[in-house]
């Protein structure tokens, strides 16, 4: 097998990893959008420090069984978590800004 063709199956393999996650993050911020409902009623707030700690402790032993390296997985998380937070937040206000 030649370099260039093991490259692009190794590309086409990544390209549908890719495709995968995107799936993965609509559902997940389906149920964001869900839990901003919710929240929109209630605390009007978005950000919940203790379960984004207790998510991230949970991620980090997940990654370490798996041996992935926590050089990714802790800066993605954070990302994925912070991201969905100021959505989640934007959300809430949209909601709230239409019912007054």
């Amino acid at each position: 097998v030649s370099q260039s063709r093991y490259s692009a199956c190794i590309r086409k393999e990544i390209d549908q990893i890719n495709q995968e996650l995107l799936t993965l993050l609509a559902k997940r911020t389906a149920y964001v959008k869900r839990a901003g409902d919710l929240k929109a009623f209630t605390i009007k707030k978005a950000q919940d420090h203790q379960r984004v700690e207790k998510q991230e402790k949970i991620i980090i032993e997940q990654a370490l069984e798996l041996e992935l390296p926590l050089e990714v997985v802790i800066p993605t998380f954070r990302t994925l978590v912070d991201c969905s937070i100021e959505f989640q937040q934007n959300y809430i206000n949209g909601l709230n800004a239409a019912i007054d």
